[in-house]
């Protein structure tokens, strides 16, 4: 994390104003399948849920973008949303992904890759709730050796959502 973003997220913190994290998961390919409205929802709003109790403040394409304002398909429609969602990912203390897989595979989700790359650019800490024993790009995989990123098993934080919080801690410290 740059020193002014980290002094920034200390001094919000000794003002008690909450920590910003920016939630992404593989929204755009789910709606266009049609499979939003299944176990990836109920992850995302778990994740939501569980952040926001331990006193953070949620940004999130899911909560700002697509979902409350609807989707736009026109050309250059998408500016608006990828302009956001930058400024919201490098304004944030952490940034969490939710990407399960799919018959041991990534759900592809460019989105979150690019929002992946945004982070770590921008040293903002990185959490990924992913299945542990799939197939990820190896990229993804080495993630550790240009950012602070940690992984939690995606049916682990289903089973216990406490454990997302472990993980934040350290990323918030």
């Amino acid at each position: 994390m740059t020193r002014v973003l980290k002094a920034e997220c200390q001094k919000n913190a000794t003002r008690h104003i909450e920590p910003v994290v920016f939630i992404g998961g593989p929204i755009m390919h789910a709606i266009m399948r049609g499979s939003y409205n299944g176990p990836l929802r109920e992850a995302i709003e778990l994740t939501i849920r569980t952040v926001e109790s331990h006193g953070c403040h949620v940004r999130s394409a899911i909560t700002e973008g697509y979902l409350s304002h609807g989707v736009s398909f026109e050309p250059g429609g998408f500016s608006e949303q990828t302009f956001r969602d930058h400024n919201g990912v490098v304004e944030a203390c952490c940034y969490i992904g939710v990407w399960p897989s799919e018959g041991g595979v990534a759900m592809r989700s460019d989105g979150m890759c690019v929002e992946i790359g945004w982070a770590t650019q921008s040293a903002v800490p990185c959490i990924l709730i992913r299945d542990l024993s799939a197939k990820y790009s190896d990229i993804i995989l080495g993630l550790n050796s240009v950012g602070k990123v940690q992984h939690l098993d995606y049916a682990e934080f289903l089973s216990d959502s406490r454990k997302l919080l472990t993980l934040l801690d350290v990323a918030l410290a």
